[in-house]
């Protein structure tokens, strides 16, 4: 149900807890009061929930590469697809075109230009003109996920922290810093941090933890949630194979 929100960028289930997370990215921040007043009352099998509001963003899973890449080659791929020589891509407006090339990229992230050119009724060469300051501007970005087959990083757990107000700034950057962290933010809720941690087994995490925390007193876990199945994260779909993976 929340995987099918349009604003919906990442869902996640725990089946072990009965516990479900979602990131939605609504429009307008009046919809933060329907979400909560209506929509979620309405379902049925939800006994409780919480919602917070992302406050400072410390890292995303689309900047995570979990320590295996080069820098040289970290370096590369976050360069623009093409080189700027102008600040047009500083003051793009989205149009209906825009729209079409997105909606054709979420349906076939693997499209060619030719494809997404016929899709949106457009020439190939608009397309690959337009797609470059789309993705220099930022409106437009790739994901990729990659198996935990191929990764070795078989865990992912989800930590929330109780941290003083103080400190959330130098231990969200601490944590952005690890390798191992995929997603690190501030929020508004009990937990003034949150992150998720890939790693390759369970056994892995205590010890991760104990080496993370040990230069910083006064942090504490306070919630920590393992065996995820991913149900949506960025346009990505999982099917039920994939997502029981972790």
């Amino acid at each position: 149900m929340l995987a099918q929100r349009n604003d919906a960028y990442t869902v996640t289930a725990f089946p072990t807890t009965n516990h479900v997370e979602a990131l939605l990215l609504p429009a307008e921040h009046s919809a933060v009061d329907v979400i909560a007043e209506e929509e979620l009352p309405r379902m049925g099998d939800v006994r409780s929930s919480e919602i917070t509001l992302i406050t400072q963003t410390y890292r995303v899973g689309s900047e995570w590469h979990g320590g295996a890449l080069p820098p040289a080659l970290v370096a590369r791929l976050r360069e623009d697809i093409s080189r700027d020589d102008g600040n047009e891509s500083n003051s793009i407006e989205l149009t209906a075109i825009d729209r079409s090339i997105a909606a054709a990229l979420e349906s076939d992230g693997r499209a060619t230009v030719r494809q997404v050119a016929l899709s949106a009724d457009v020439t190939s060469q608009f397309v690959g003109r337009r797609m470059r300051l789309l993705f220099q501007s930022g409106l437009l970005q790739m994901r990729t996920e990659v198996s935990s087959d191929l990764s070795g990083l078989r865990l992912e757990a989800h930590i929330r922290l109780a941290v003083e107000a103080s400190r959330v700034e130098a231990v969200g950057r601490h944590l952005a810093a690890d390798p191992a962290v995929m997603y690190c933010v501030a929020t508004t809720g009990r937990y003034p941090l949150e992150f998720i941690v890939r790693l390759p087994h369970l056994d892995c995490l205590q010890p991760w933890l104990n080496r993370t925390f040990t230069d910083l007193p006064g942090v504490y876990v306070t919630e920590s949630l393992t065996e995820p199945r991913l149900i949506r994260r960025a346009n990505i779909l999982f099917d039920n194979e994939l997502s029981g993976k972790t």
